[in-house]
């Protein structure tokens, strides 16, 4: 049972971050920044939706649509990305899908078909789900148990500061 304090020191090469550590606060406030754009992302359609009926000439329970569509493949991309962070690290995974929301985000101005513009916010959805799927087992792995559950609370509650900005400042 020696042996088992040798693989933690292998598997974590510096101690678990608390509270009152830089590292703390760099961690939630990256993650913090990045919830905020993601989940503004994701909402910003909702204030548009009457644009987006009149632009594409579609009721506008069919232009609600472009939330439902992120929404429904963020629950894919979150089985899809936890899975992969497991295998290739958050921090990539956290990067990589980031980015890749934006790139759907910048075509969609030049979309003239509301079709196209569901399958952007498809795409769009799964690779948002990348971040929460990494995040909070990130913050598990980098936290101390004792402010494990803060470094979770202060993420979640910027997911609901990036939904709400996005829903009112567009």
């Amino acid at each position: 049972m020696k042996n088992l304090g040798a693989i933690a020191s292998i598997t974590h090469s510096h101690e678990k971050y608390t509270f009152r550590d830089a590292g703390f606060k760099k961690i939630i406030i990256a993650l913090t920044a990045a919830s905020i754009i993601n989940f503004a992302n994701l909402y910003f359609v909702q204030p548009i939706t009457p644009l987006l009926a009149r632009t594409y000439s579609v009721s506008s329970a069919t232009a609600g649509l472009s939330i439902s569509a992120a929404v429904i493949s963020m629950v894919i991309g979150l089985l899809f990305f936890s899975f992969l962070s497991d295998r290739v690290g958050r921090i990539p995974i956290m990067h990589i899908t980031l980015l890749c929301t934006l790139l759907p985000l910048a075509v969609m101005p030049l979309v003239h078909s509301f079709e196209l513009f569901l399958v952007l916010r498809f795409i769009q959805g799964i690779f948002m789900a990348g971040l929460p799927a990494a995040a909070i087992a990130y913050i598990s792995d980098e936290v101390d148990s004792k402010s494990v559950g803060l470094g979770i609370t202060m993420y979640i509650a910027a997911n609901a500061i990036g939904g709400t900005i996005g829903r009112i400042f567009v």
